[in-house]
């Protein structure tokens, strides 16, 4: 017996689906809509009866603006007030403030930056004005501290990150977080008290759902990026890139250090012949499969499968789609990448490089990983037109053991497979492909034409509702893998999780079909070594009580003791389901291939300042941290993944009477847990910025 149902995924053919997608679509742009605007409220404030002033800088083309000093808190309490009637304002400026004119020069580029407006703040009220003498004199010595804080940065620009917890450090690491919080737009540093932190530290898995940045950075151009990329890096703080949250292991955030959310950087552009699509680095999928498909039905793009999936991820990761077997993987249809480096320049990178560094730091891009490297801007990808002029696959499930796309599951108390096929092409080419599988008689045919766009599936524990643990181990296989002795093992395996997982969570086996377009290149042309695999197959447990988190992690570890000897090379797994309980990762993920990316990370970031517990690490250079806000205790042994939930992990009674929260409620909800942590923190004097 075979169901259609899948109740950890929701797809085009599942009752509620339209309705699922539509109340996502609508909390998304809830969400998105929310931290605009507390990005925008004091900005607008802040241009609110002010005029533009221009200085300097004719040589780099730049419009700069002189910024008096103002009291912040009164620019919040004015921010409240301000009405909502700006139609008249030019939406392609940005407003923003900083600090008077300082004489240190910026981070050199390796391309022009833009020109920006930058807008000078209002002058303080009347009954003000008593003050504003006493605050002169403290704004001076403020700027002569700022300004020697910046020339003692330039001088050190590419130093080992600093990471004690002296109160040298903590004091020099506070002055630096306020001079950041001055030079970004206003708005763009999220404090741990501001709602829009909350919403955007906000992931899915409770496991890691006490991670607590120092403060969160929503930046809007290249530009500002540089800027946190330096305090980063000069002041030892751990940073850490968010775009769609799904990093399987929590990596998208940090504990004590900066993140940044590239939210509000989601432009999409696809050029006239329809032929390249230009992605900046905080779009979701959904956003560039509309673009395209408005433009054109045919139009498509390899991306993920997921519409909530980040596009910075995704393809850093390698990105299989079930379109890779037409057209490969989606970071070999990448054609240029913009990153800001660890020495925070601006680098533009594309597949005709000359540069022999920069042509190294390209292929690094394409599947090693996100936040290895740098901080992505934006990606130029190849668009491909589909077989079928009118956009249109064919797409079914098959409940077969012959496996393409396919999900193995209990529904209830039945072990039930589904098999999801993708044809690039039309009906009637589709019908005469599949006819072998016709031909044993499945209990359900409900394969259809539909608009490619539409295979997406939702999947459970990451949306803004999720209170749900989740942990997964992946395994890629090769030709003729798929034994009957494998067969019987994942059955078993399922029948366990099953029994284990009884009325508190559910589990499924996910298999991807690859190869096709994807074997065609060599495994050393891109990070991606496994070129051979055909199976990419993906475990996943999830569960709601976490007392039995324990005995999840030591199931999942004996799942890949039976299975991993079956895998390619006996270790091949998918980086972007990434496990932080991988023994020898670095050989699972990438083969052969790391060496060669621990030069290009000795190169490009020779400190690791972009560094987590399964980062990429510098050839002969800083190996890992030692701070404890940037790795489990045991980063080098499987154990340190139970040390990280064992730390970060909600308790799920906390949460036990929250069925309808939203993610600044269940924030608030961990409030004593988080404080409790933070407390502990050798690093707490720096807990209350």
């Amino acid at each position: 017996m075979f169901s259609s149902t899948a109740p950890d995924f929701l797809t085009p053919f599942d009752p509620g689906f339209k309705e699922a997608r539509a109340k996502l679509e609508s909390a998304y742009d809830k969400y998105r809509a929310e931290l605009e605007l507390s990005v925008n409220r004091v900005a607008y404030a802040a241009s609110a009866d002010t005029s533009r002033v221009e200085v300097g800088g004719a040589s780099e083309g730049r419009v700069i603006a002189v910024a008096a000093r103002h009291d912040k808190m009164h620019l919040d309490k004015k921010a409240n007030q301000v009405d909502d009637e700006d139609e008249d304002e030019d939406e392609d400026e940005e407003p923003r403030v900083v600090r008077p004119p300082r004489p240190a020069k910026a981070a050199k580029s390796s391309r022009k930056l833009k020109s920006a407006h930058i807008v000078k703040k209002p002058p303080r009220p009347q009954e003000d004005e008593d003050e504003s003498a006493d605050e002169s004199d403290h704004s001076d010595e403020e700027a002569r501290e700022a300004e020697e804080a910046r020339e003692a940065a330039q001088r050190d620009s590419v130093s080992e990150p600093k990471v004690g917890t002296t109160e040298s450090d903590r004091s020099a690491k506070i002055k630096a977080l306020k001079v950041l919080e001055q030079d970004l737009p206003y708005g763009a540093y999220l404090h741990r008290s501001n709602p829009a932190y909350k919403r955007s530290i906000f992931i899915g898995n409770l496991l890691y759902r006490l991670k607590t940045p120092m403060a969160v950075m929503m930046p809007r151009k290249p530009e500002d990026i540089v800027l946190i990329v330096n305090c980063a890096r000069q002041h030892g703080f751990p940073i850490s890139i968010k775009n769609g949250g799904h990093s399987y292991a929590g990596y998208c955030l940090n504990h004590n250090g900066i993140v940044v959310d590239l939210t509000l950087m989601d432009r999409v552009e696809i050029n006239h012949e329809s032929t390249e699509v230009t992605i900046q680095a905080g779009c979701l999928w959904r956003t560039v499969y509309a673009k395209l498909v408005k433009k054109d039905k045919a139009n498509m793009i390899v991306g993920g499968q997921c519409p909530y999936v980040g596009v910075s991820g995704f393809t850093l990761g390698g990105g299989l789609s079930p379109f890779s077997r037409s057209y490969g993987l989606g970071s070999d249809n990448v054609t240029e990448m913009t990153i800001v480096t660890a020495g925070g320049e601006i680098v533009t990178v594309s597949d005709n490089e000359t540069d022999a560094d920069k042509r190294d730091l390209f292929w690094a891009l394409r599947g090693g990983g996100g936040g290895n490297f740098g901080v992505l801007v934006e990606f130029k990808s190849k668009v491909h037109q589909l077989y079928d002029k009118d956009g249109q696959v064919c797409y079914m499930k098959y409940p077969e053991a012959l496996t393409v796309d396919a999900i193995w599951r209990y529904d209830k108390e039945q072990f039930v497979g589904q098999m999801t096929i993708v044809y690039n092409g039309g009906m009637g080419a589709c019908q005469k492909a599949i006819q072998p599988l016709l031909d044993y008689q499945p209990a359900k045919n409900d394969v259809k034409a539909m608009q490619w766009d539409e295979w997406v599936r939702i999947e459970e524990g990451f949306d803004s509702k999720s209170k749900v643990y989740h942990h997964h181990a992946s395994f890629i296989f090769g030709e003729g893998a798929i034994t009957p002795e494998v067969t019987g093992k994942i059955m078993d395996i399922m029948k366990k999780s099953h029994d284990l997982l009884r009325g508190k969570g559910k589990s499924h086996i996910l298999w991807d079909h690859i190869g096709g377009a994807t074997s065609r290149r060599k495994p050393t042309d891109t990070p991606f070594y496994w070129r051979n695999g055909v199976y990419a197959s993906n475990i996943k447990l999830q569960w709601t009580e976490s007392q039995i988190t324990q005995k999840v992690f030591e199931f999942m570890k004996e799942c890949k003791e039976r299975l991993l000897p079956h895998a390619l090379e006996g270790k091949a797994a998918y980086l972007n389901y990434i496990d932080n309980t991988v023994e020898n990762w670095q050989d699972a993920y990438y083969g052969s291939n790391y060496d060669r990316l621990q030069k290009v990370k000795a190169r490009w970031d020779p400190n690791n300042v972009f560094r987590f517990a399964q980062g990429i690490t510098p050839k002969g250079g800083v190996q890992y941290p030692t701070a404890p806000d940037t790795l489990p205790p045991s980063h080098s042994e499987p154990k340190g993944a139970v040390d990280q939930w064992t730390r970060f992990s909600v308790k799920s009674d906390a949460i036990e009477n929250l069925e309808d929260a939203d993610e600044e409620e269940l924030y608030d909800a961990t409030k004593a847990e988080r404080q409790r942590m933070l407390d502990e923190d050798s690093d707490s004097g720096l807990s209350g910025l």
